[in-house]
């Protein structure tokens, strides 16, 4: 699994700047975007930053600079050192190490920083970070949708995404009767339900929320050619069915990719 489920609102440690920035490799050295997006933020790259800002690079600071207030200027920074952690992965690789130079980088990066500003949520930033790597990997296949992932999971709060995760981590069975579906899928409810601290009213409408979001699907019946056999779940009270889209496990896999 690409992230470890975290309890709501986990506490860890991020990097400081200082400690990041000794370790940023070649893509940040290369890249006058994140050069400039790093003075903006408030660190301090005298050796680094050295030449010629990007074309954009002044407006990039002020653009920072005017709607950072210190909780804002704590998020952006925590994104900017989850995407350095991220992009070191990247060395040695042949991927476009200019990527935030071209004009699709730079609406991501600028997409990136705004919703971080916008969220406590470490876990949404750790997925931003991770698009936007699994987005220079992609560059030239263009097999993934990732500019368009990267507006869907804003959208999104943290324990939505941990119950879709945890969907997509242990997929219930579909090929059961009534009896035996019911018990299974509030068995898995009530377990997702404690870790996220809802109830399964709630739940219910964290899931209709999910299925509105495109990453996952409700089921409402099962077809088993093997067996012959075709079970129908009507609506109503309980948890009901689902299973992961694959517009979802796309964007799993994308965040799971190293090279």
């Amino acid at each position: 699994m690409w992230v470890t489920i975290p309890k709501v609102e986990e506490e860890k440690r991020t990097p400081s700047f200082s400690e990041s920035l000794e370790n940023s490799g070649e893509i940040l050295a290369e890249s006058p975007t994140l050069k400039t997006l790093a003075v903006a933020i408030g660190a301090s790259l005298d050796a680094v930053v050295s030449g010629s800002p990007a074309p954009f690079g002044t407006a990039l600071s002020t653009w920072l600079v005017a709607r950072a207030d210190e909780i804002e200027k704590r998020r952006m920074e925590e994104q900017f050192v989850l995407l350095l952690e991220q992009l070191r992965n990247l060395e040695g690789l042949a991927v476009r190490k200019d990527f935030f130079e071209t004009e699709e980088g730079h609406d991501m990066l600028y997409k990136a920083l705004d919703e971080a500003r916008k969220t406590r949520s470490r876990l949404k930033k750790e997925i931003f970070a991770k698009i936007l790597k699994g987005a220079i990997l992609d560059f030239e296949n263009r097999e993934y949708s990732s500019e368009e992932y990267l507006y869907v999971i804003p959208d999104l709060t943290e324990r939505e995404i941990i119950v879709a995760l945890a969907l997509y981590k242990e997929q219930p069975p579909l090929n059961l009767e009534d009896a035996k579906m019911n018990a299974v899928w509030k068995a898995w409810a009530e377990k997702v339900g404690d870790q996220v601290k809802m109830d399964i009213a709630d739940l219910r409408f964290v899931i209709g929320r999910l299925v509105s979001s495109g990453l996952i699907d409700m089921v409402h019946s099962y077809n088993d050619a093997e067996d012959d056999l075709v079970i129908t779940w009507p609506e109503g009270d309980d948890i009901g069915v689902y299973q992961v889209t694959p517009g979802f496990k796309k964007l799993v896999k994308l965040l799971e990719r190293e090279n």
